[in-house]
This record gives structure tokens, sequence and C-alpha cells, in this order.
């Protein structure tokens, strides 16, 4: 096996690898792993949701994460998150009129990823309204320290990453990844 190394080492015009370095790797090489996954991009503009059909339809983490797309659409049509007021102004008027949107969008996204039009309940519809695009210092620290988690992970090269698509619900301190 050292004269494949030290071959291939030249032909790649490298310095050929610590002897322990190698006898590392080919015990570990069991274990190797190639993950990939999608880009946000490619997730969004994905036309194609295999997975979701794996996927508990009642599970509230699908329903947020449908609610997570329409929230986005709200934002790039309106430049604000459902729910926010409008120069420091808060009605319930606009309230009931963003809730409506935001459940409209939420439906045409269920629509698109093969889901039934009134998929996502309209009490979460309301809480996404309602919390407005705040930011919770602590969920924002939780979810910062995932984040951390998953850049060691990738740097490290020793421990899977998470994949493709991770959401924490703070209402239930639960958290799930789904694989669109």
């Amino acid at each position: 096996f050292s004269s494949y190394v030290d071959r291939l080492a030249d032909e790649a015009a490298i310095d050929r690898p610590e002897e322990g370095y190698v006898r590392e790797f080919c015990r570990n090489a069991a274990f190797a792993r190639c993950y990939r996954s999608k880009s946000v991009e490619q997730e969004i503009n994905s036309k194609r949701y295999e997975s979701i059909n794996q996927v508990d339809q009642d599970d509230d983490f699908l329903q947020f994460y449908v609610l997570l797309r329409a929230a986005d659409r709200f934002y790039a049509e309106h430049g604000r998150c459902p729910g926010a007021s409008i120069d420091g102004v808060e009605s319930d008027q606009l309230f009931e009129a963003d809730m409506a949107q935001l459940h409209q969008f939420s439906s045409l996204v269920a629509v698109e990823i093969g889901l039934p039009s009134g998929f996502v309940k309209s009490d979460l519809v309301s809480e996404m309204t309602r919390f407005a695009g705040a930011e919770l210092h602590s969920i924002a620290s939780l979810l910062g320290g995932v984040v951390a988690q998953e850049v060691v992970k990738i740097i490290s090269r020793q421990f899977i990453p998470l994949e493709n698509t991770f959401i924490f619900n703070g209402i239930k301190c639960s958290s799930s990844t789904l694989s669109v």
C-alpha cells in the first residue's frame, strides 16, 4: 500500500503524507462517507420535493417550514416581516391583513411542494404574524450555538454535519432537520 501512496503523491506532485496519517486513514476508511446537499438557492428554486412524502404531515416542523418560506415571500413583496408595524404605527387592521396574506402565501407554498392548500394551521399563521420578525436573545443564542457546532464539524471533518434544513420550535423547545 505504501508504494501506491508514493506513486499517487508523485503523480499529484505533492509531499507524501506521514505514515501515521496513512495508517489512521486506512483504519477509519470504512466509516468515510461523502455527503452532498442542496444549496439554499437550489432548495428554493426546486420544484421537486420527493422527501416531503416521507415526512409526517401532522408534524409542526413541516408547517413551520412552509410558514418560513411564506414569510420570505411576504418580506420580498412588502419589505418587512408579517405583523411588523409600518413607520412605527401598529393597528389591528394591519395585523389582520398581514395574517390573511401570510395565510395565502402559506397555501401557495404548500401546493408548490405537494401539500394540501390549507396545510398550515391558522393558529401558527397567527403566531408567526404576532411574532413580527422579532429576534429573541435566548433563541438567537441557541441557534448561534448550533451554527458554531456545525462549523466546527465542517472544519474538523470529524463528525457529520446536519443535512439540509434545521428548524427549531421555540414554543415546544424541540428541533428537527428536514431533507427537502
